[in-house]
C-alpha cells in the first residue's frame, strides 16, 4: 500500500464522486474529512457552505494536484480550466499558465509532470488514468471505431452493448485484463488488494460493467476512458469541472486544510459531519483493519457519516460500536455512480 500510493497515481478521478457531493448537501455538511485523491472528491465539498474542508493524502504529490487544480479553479475562466487540464498541447497550457500566479512548489510540481508527459494532457498523467488508457488501446484493437464511437451516442446504450459489445470479444478483454496479475504490471507493483469478493476477478467487472451500461454513459468518465482512451465530452469530465459546481468552488471562501499522512494518524478535535474515505479500507489489514471505524469515531459528529468504497475487498472483522449502517437509505445515489467498481457502505454515528 505504501509503495503505490507515494506517487501521482491520480489525475482524474478512479471514482464518480458526484455520489459524495449528493451526499453532503442532502445532509447539510459543514465539516468534512476526506482522502485527497485527484481532488475530485475533495474540490466539490467547497461548492457548499462549508466551514472547514481537511484533506489528507499519504501522497505528496497529490496533495500538490489538489492544490495546483484548486489554484486553476479560482484563477482561470472555465473556459482556460477546461482547456489547460484537456489539452495535449505544452505550449498552449504554458500561454494559460502565464496568466496565473503560483507558489514555486506548484509550478515546479506542474514543470516537473509535464516533462514527464510531454504528449499527454494534465488529466490523464496519473498511473490509474494511463493503465485505463492502455486498457483502451486494446478495446480499440477488439472493436471498430464505427461500435466504439455508436456507443457514446446512442440513445439505447445497454441494448447497443447487448448487440454490439457483449459476446466473446468482450470476455476475452475482461480476461486478459480484468486480474491480478495484469494489474499488478500495469498500475499497483504488487500491492494489488487482497481480493475477499466471494465472485471471480471475471465476474466481479463482467458485472460492474453489466451495471454501467445501464446507466447514463455519456456522463461517465470512467467507461469512455476505457473504451476511447479519453473524455469524449464536457459533461463526463469530474464535477469540480460542470460550470455550476466550477462558479461555486470559485466563489467559496473557504481555504482547506492539507496534510500529508494516513488519515487514520491525525490529532485534532474537529467534529466532522462527513468523512469520506474512498476505497482505503480495502487496502487495510490487521489491527488497522478491525479498528480504523473506532480510531476515527472521536472525530465523528453525532449523527455523521462515515463513507467507504470497497474495491475487491470489503473489511473483515472490522468494529462498527457506535455505528448504524444506513447504505440502504441512499439507495439511489449509490446506484447511479458512473464506476460501478465499489461497494459503498454507509456508516452513521449513533
Amino acid at each position: 500500500m505504501q509503495t503505490y500510493f507515494q506517487s501521482l497515481n491520480y489525475t482524474m478521478a478512479n471514482e464518480d464522486t458526484t455520489l459524495e457531493y449528493k451526499l453532503a448537501a442532502t445532509l447539510g455538511a459543514k465539516n468534512i474529512l476526506t482522502v485527497g485523491g485527484s481532488g475530485s472528491r475533495a474540490l466539490p465539498f467547497l461548492a457548499l457552505p462549508l466551514n472547514q474542508l481537511r484533506i489528507v493524502d499519504i501522497s505528496a504529490d497529490q496533495i500538490l494536484l489538489i492544490k495546483f487544480k484548486l489554484e486553476t479553479i479560482r484563477q482561470l475562466s472555465h473556459a482556460d480550466t477546461l482547456t489547460f487540464w484537456t489539452s495535449s498541447e505544452a505550449p498552449q497550457r504554458a500561454m494559460i499558465l502565464k496568466k496565473m500566479n503560483l507558489e514555486d512548489n506548484l509550478k515546479a510540481f506542474y514543470q516537473y509532470h509535464s516533462r514527464n508527459n510531454p504528449q499527454s494532457a494534465p488529466l490523464y498523467w496519473g498511473k490509474w488514468e494511463k493503465t485505463f488508457q492502455t486498457f483502451s488501446k486494446i478495446t480499440q484493437f477488439l472493436f471498430p471505431n464505427k461500435i466504439r464511437e455508436g456507443l457514446f451516442s446512442t440513445s439505447n446504450p445497454y441494448g447497443y452493448y447487448e448487440k454490439h459489445i457483449k459476446g466473446f470479444r468482450w470476455n476475452l478483454l475482461l480476461k486478459i485484463v480484468g486480474n491480478k496479475a495484469m494489474f499488478n504490471s500495469l498500475l499497483y507493483k504488487g500491492s494489488f488488494i487482497i481480493k475477499n469478493s466471494p465472485l471471480s476477478y471475471f465476474d466481479f467487472y463482467s458485472q460492474a460493467f453489466d451495471r454501467l451500461f445501464r446507466l447514463d454513459i455519456q456522463r461517465s468518465h470512467f467507461l469512455q476512458l476505457c473504451f476511447c482512451g479519453k473524455v469524449l465530452q464536457n459533461e463526463a469530465l469530474p464535477i469540480e469541472f460542470h460550470p455550476d459546481i466550477f462558479e461555486k468552488i470559485k466563489a467559496s471562501k473557504v481555504n482547506p486544510i492539507y496534510q500529508q499522512g494516513s488519515i487514520f494518524e491525525r490529532v485534532e478535535d474537529t467534529q466532522y459531519d462527513l468523512i469520506s474515505l474512498s476505497d482505503v479500507p480495502s487496502y487495510l489489514s490487521g489491527s488497522l483493519e478491525q479498528n480504523y471505524i473506532q480510531i476515527l469515531a472521536k472525530n465523528v459528529a453525532l449523527s455523521g457519516i462515515v463513507v467507504n468504497r470497497f474495491y475487491l475487498r470489503s473489511s473483515e472483522n472490522t468494529n462498527l460500536s457506535g455505528f448504524q449502517e444506513i447504505t440502504n437509505d441512499h439507495k439511489l445515489i449509490i446506484e447511479e455512480e458512473l464506476v460501478q467498481m465499489y461497494d459503498v457502505q454507509l456508516l452513521k454515528k449513533v
